[in-house]
């Protein structure tokens, strides 16, 4: 076989994403196809920490939409990851069986390291990662790696998702000042598990996630400085939840927890004093594709 296609799934605390690729025996890797559903997993888990009917409706409605496609594509090999959400989740296992006797697709819970491990190598290929903070906040964890001499030094997975922050701490229009205060100090004191993020000091701080992703978007730029960032986070809070959804145009499904999934990048971009805020598309699933075009290249 010179060739497969396979598709990776990535279920999110936010959202669920599909990426189709072709696979070739050189272990090159051609994007199909990229799909994205808002499933919210995490939404009002509460302190039981159970995902709620609706998000088990909505998970299995995405995923029933993911395998029409996958099917179209005659897929060799389907790979379903799951992050944060099934971490923490109490009734994660009663979720994963209902999702797999309804659609045939069973996701595999990963750790949080190994998380940041497929982000590191999905955007290695894409930008430079000699010295830098890697930052991925989804909807339920902000993954935090530091790499020196484009190694891995440290990693480590923190509870700081945009969806975990705006229900624990943000109100749902305006953000008031006790709120903003709340939210800082917890973060601060959640990085402080990361006390090695200081060796990265004056570093490029390689952003994903959609919150991330959104200044990117809405600046039309790829790279910006700490007070560009500044300026667009200071826009959001002084907006309320109609003007969110207006600034972010096509992407406003993100506008409630918008100011959540934010913070901690702006926190650690002050932090470490980074030199630049750079923006990858790339991440969880492009790190798998990668490791799976390695161990395909292997076999052939």
């Amino acid at each position: 076989m010179d060739k497969k296609t396979v598709s990776v799934i990535d279920l999110g605390s936010n959202s669920i994403r599909m990426t189709i690729a072709e696979i070739g025996k050189d272990r090159s890797i051609k994007e199909l196809e990229n799909r994205r559903e808002t499933v919210r997993v995490s939404e009002k888990m509460g302190p039981e920490k159970t995902i709620k009917p609706v998000s088990f409706l909505r998970t299995e409605e995405a995923v029933r939409k993911f395998c029409k496609i996958i099917k179209e594509y005659d897929v060799d090999k389907i790979i379903a990851v799951s992050t944060e959400a099934l971490r923490k989740a109490s009734n994660s296992g009663l979720f994963i069986d209902h999702i797999f006797k309804s659609t045939g697709v069973r996701f595999e819970i990963i750790s949080g390291e190994k998380e940041a491990y497929y982000d590191f190598i999905g955007v290695s290929d894409e930008v430079d990662m000699d010295n830098c903070i890697l930052t991925d906040t989804g909807g339920g964890s902000t993954e935090i790696a530091l790499i020196t001499k484009g190694r891995v030094e440290n990693i480590i997975s923190l509870p700081l998702g945009g969806v975990v922050l705006t229900e624990e701490f943000l109100e749902k229009d305006k953000v008031s000042a006790p709120a903003l205060f709340n939210i800082f100090k917890y973060i601060h004191r959640e990085i402080e598990k990361a006390f090695w993020i200081d060796k990265g000091k004056n570093f490029p701080i390689i952003a994903i996630g959609g919150s991330n992703k959104a200044i990117g978007r809405v600046l039309n730029k790829r790279s910006f400085s700490v007070e560009e960032a500044d300026i667009f986070y200071l826009k959001m809070l002084g907006s309320n939840l109609e003007e969110r959804k207006n600034i972010l145009g096509e992407h406003s499904d993100r506008a409630d927890i918008i100011i959540g999934g934010l913070s901690p990048v702006v926190y650690i971009g002050h932090r470490i004093s980074a030199e630049r805020i750079i923006i990858s598309d790339r991440g969880i699933r492009d790190g798998i594709l990668a490791e799976e075009a390695k161990m395909f290249g292997k076999i052939i």
